[in-house]
């Protein structure tokens, strides 16, 4: 939709008006929020479009928080509570190999969590990041132990929200051990970050012990 278009706009002042105030939610994900500048414009950047599209969000959903996901960064600083910092983690580890000859960003958990690294400095400037879900089932996944515990260990650490596509109601003791474990590493930091060729070596310091894990 055009958000220039004064009948669009009221339509999207409604649509919030029904799921905030009459539906009653006090957070919203608003997804592929991009679409709103895939088409340029003679007097605006697509950058201004988009921060136009944020500012407009931001002023319907007043007080309520906005978890924003598909959104080019910089135009969502300041103006959600929640951003998406990177791709879509995968089922798998890094996606299909001629995917990743066509596409940079796509669907694969290794990306995602380099997106996490790398840009970890947002977390709470801009916004509080959102990394994408971890993993800690063992059905319907192609991740292994040790890829499913380095991802959530990232999410931990350097995420602003921590988010499960799991049905928790489903853990055993020992997925409800590593859950416990995962909430305590949320108080540790970051130290350092090294690269080596493809490989992403983090440093992170917890009750006073500094810890590393790779991943390439």
């Amino acid at each position: 939709m055009d958000i220039y278009h004064e009948e669009a706009r009221a339509y999207i002042r409604e649509f919030f008006d029904v799921v905030l105030n009459d539906w009653g939610y006090d957070m919203v994900k608003l997804d592929f929020l991009y679409c709103a500048c895939l088409i340029p414009r003679r007097d605006k950047t697509r950058a201004q479009v988009m921060y136009d599209g944020m500012r407009l969000l931001r002023d319907l959903c007043g007080d309520a928080l906005i978890l924003g996901c598909g959104v080019p960064l910089a135009p969502a600083f300041g103006l959600v509570d929640y951003c998406r910092i990177g791709c879509d983690v995968g089922l798998d580890w890094d996606d299909k190999f001629h995917m990743r000859l066509i596409h940079r960003e796509r669907v694969s958990t290794r990306q995602a969590m380099g997106n996490s690294v790398f840009r970890r400095q947002l977390n709470g400037r801009a916004y509080l990041s959102d990394p994408d879900v971890f993993f800690l089932r063992d059905d319907n996944i192609r991740l292994t132990s040790e890829q499913k515990e380095k991802l959530s260990t990232l999410n931990a650490i350097i995420g602003g929200v921590l988010l499960t596509s799991d049905n928790m109601g489903n853990y055993g003791p020992e997925q409800l051990a590593r859950y416990g474990e995962l909430l305590a590493l949320r108080d540790a930091k970051v130290t350092g970050v090294e690269v080596s060729g493809r490989e992403i070596t983090v440093s992170y310091k917890l009750s006073g012990k500094t810890n590393t894990f790779s991943f390439k």
